[in-house]
């Protein structure tokens, strides 16, 4: 049978090093530095309003983009900086002094590079860049703690060949929820850098405490990232969140090894396809950008399926501590963008979630077809297959200030069941949205609903469920489940947001995994009923690069008819207030 497993770790080192060198042979030779900007940061939510208001054409299926794309995306900006307001030319210059060292370094190869049309002179970008240019121009070497030129940093040092940059991670936030104080503290370091005119990497690492008889210990409900406790006493507990990568990038093709959190699709509250919902996994990543009307992303993650070995327990030096291994779990995503007209994003592609049997060549491949190379494996048994999903995403910015987006993913889906009008066995998600933004000033207004069908994400085969670590890759609110989405925003000066925002979530029942594969199957919404109302208001200030504080008021309501599922002192009505301060991200 033409198909092999690596199981052994040194087979996998193997594997790994031929894989990476076999691109960077490949690679062309031109400008990139590569080093992932973490997707919770600003810059992304700036280019999307900007590019609702068609003064650039920013792609974002799939985050986090490196720091040279973005800086790529900023000298674009600069031949429509004229039509932004007061504030968005502000936040402008503000990420001209965040990407600074990615722009005057790759100044002279991309005037030389793009002679396509994108960037319409030398001076042109030679007038975006001259405030930095006698901070990095000429440089045989430079060694500063706590530079402020041309943004804030603890520490840098920057040569011909060399640049790194490390700042601490500081935070502290307090929240009044329940009916009691609850404390939050985290600290870290975030370091990130580059070598030559290809390679990068980052790292950073958060250690965190939080304190509460009622803190949020499983994060089941909200779209804050799962975590993994390591330690801890009845009314406090720890975690920790490591993530790197180091990254060879070209102007066509860009190859990651890394764990980190990875976003693809479109949706502002939740993601469908892929989230930061489960704690960051381990990944190998390409990125290839032939044309400018095409990109291809492939990833293959490493996640964690939380599920015992048995055949590997066995007993150690100490009594009734036994040695245990998970079940191994993996996810291999592949999709292509395609921009027929400017402001027109479709993307499609598909995923697998497989194990139990070690690496396999087949989905290790980024061009392979998934679901027929799972065909080819499980011989058309379904106890020896995989878990494979379809989907499909449309963001469109055709008009000025207002975009549309769309994502559909679909886990199962019979297309002749469905023209007959049998449509229980159907398991697919949706989600709609629109934003406007630019109309009124700097206000921005957004409408978004998501509809998960029963038993999309969930699989009879416990290591084959679309999920890391226990925790959903997909969208927060789960399957069977809807919820519709408000929220307006607005900017009062440079660094200064204040959102409004309201939801409904309806969430069902989960009942006998069996039924997934029997019909009629489920109707939407079956079982006992969890009803979730937030309103809420935010508001976020970022005095120097990010230094931060935020704050929040939450009004919510929760009824539940499965008395299980929600603790007590969480039904009914419920305020909340929260403020943190905090350093880096």
């Amino acid at each position: 049978m033409f198909s092999f497993f690596l199981n052994s770790k040194k087979a996998l080192r193997k594997f790994l090093i031929f894989y990476f060198s076999l691109f960077v042979l490949f690679l062309s030779v031109s400008f990139a530095q590569g080093n992932y900007t973490s997707v919770n940061k600003n810059i992304y939510s700036f280019f999307n309003r900007i590019a609702v208001k068609r003064l650039v054409d920013f792609q974002e299926f799939v985050k986090p983009l490196t720091r040279s794309q973005i800086s790529f995306f900023l000298e674009k900006l600069k031949t429509n900086s004229q039509s932004l307001t007061k504030i968005e030319r502000q936040e402008f210059d503000w990420y001209l002094q965040e990407y600074g060292y990615e722009l005057e370094k790759s100044k002279d190869e991309m005037i030389e590079t793009f002679k396509d049309g994108r960037i319409q002179s030398s001076e042109d970008f030679a007038d975006s860049t001259s405030n930095l240019s006698t901070h990095y121009s000429g440089l045989t070497s430079k060694f500063t703690l706590l530079s402020a030129i041309p943004r804030f940093h603890f520490f840098t040092y920057t040569d011909n060949d060399f640049h790194i940059v490390a700042d601490p991670i500081l935070g502290f936030g307090i929240v009044n929820n329940f009916k009691e104080m609850q404390y939050h503290r985290w600290n870290g370091i975030n370091i990130y850098g580059s070598y030559g005119k290809h390679f990068g990497f980052n790292f950073s690492f958060r250690d965190n405490w939080e304190k509460g008889d009622k803190a949020d210990k499983i994060k089941q409900f909200s779209n804050v990232p799962g975590i993994n406790i390591v330690g801890g006493k009845d009314n406090d507990f720890e975690y920790s969140e490591v993530n790197a990568n180091i990254t060879y990038e070209t102007k066509n093709f860009i190859l990651s090894v890394g764990k980190d959190f990875l976003e693809v699709g479109s949706g502002y509250r939740g993601k469908l396809i892929q989230s930061t919902k489960a704690p960051s996994f381990p990944f190998i990543r390409c990125d290839f950008y032939p044309v400018e009307w095409l990109s291809f992303n492939y990833f293959h993650g490493w996640l964690n399926s939380k599920i015992i070995d048995s055949s590997k327990i066995y007993s150690t030096s100490i009594k009734d501590q036994n040695r245990i291994k998970y079940r191994d779990k993996f996810i291999a995503n592949h999709s292509i963008s395609i921009r027929p007209l400017i402001g027109l994003d479709i993307s499609f592609g598909e995923s697998i979630i497989y194990g139990d049997g070690g690496l396999n060549i087949l989905y290790l491949i980024p061009v392979s077809f998934f679901r027929l190379a799972d065909h080819y494996e499980s011989q058309g048994s379904n106890n020896a297959g995989s878990n494979s999903q379809f989907f499909l995403d449309i963001n469109a910015r055709l008009f000025r200030g207002l975009q549309f987006y769309s994502t559909l993913f679909i886990d199962e889906l019979s297309i002749s069941k469905l023209l007959k009008g049998e449509t229980d066995r159907n398991q697919f998600g949706f989600t709609v949205g629109l934003y406007n933004y630019g109309t009124i000033g700097n206000l921005g207004l957004r409408l978004e609903y998501t509809r998960i069908l029963p038993w999309v994400y969930s699989n009879y085969i416990p290591s084959q469920t679309y999920s890391s670590s226990g925790y959903s890759l997909g969208h927060y609110i789960g399957q069977n489940a809807d919820q519709i989405f408000i929220q307006i925003d607005y900017k009062f000066i440079r660094g200064l947001e204040f959102k409004f925002l309201g939801e409904h979530i309806r969430r069902g029942g989960i009942s006998d995994i069996k039924n997934q594969y029997e019909l009629p199957g489920e109707e939407f919404l079956y079982g006992l009923r969890r009803n979730e109302t937030n309103i809420g208001l935010e508001f976020s200030y970022e005095f120097i690069h990010d230094l931060f504080v935020k704050g929040f008021y939450q009004y919510s309501y929760i009824t539940d008819e499965d008395k299980s599922r929600t603790p007590d002192w969480q039904l009914g009505k419920n305020q909340s207030f929260a403020l943190s301060l905090y350093y880096g991200l």
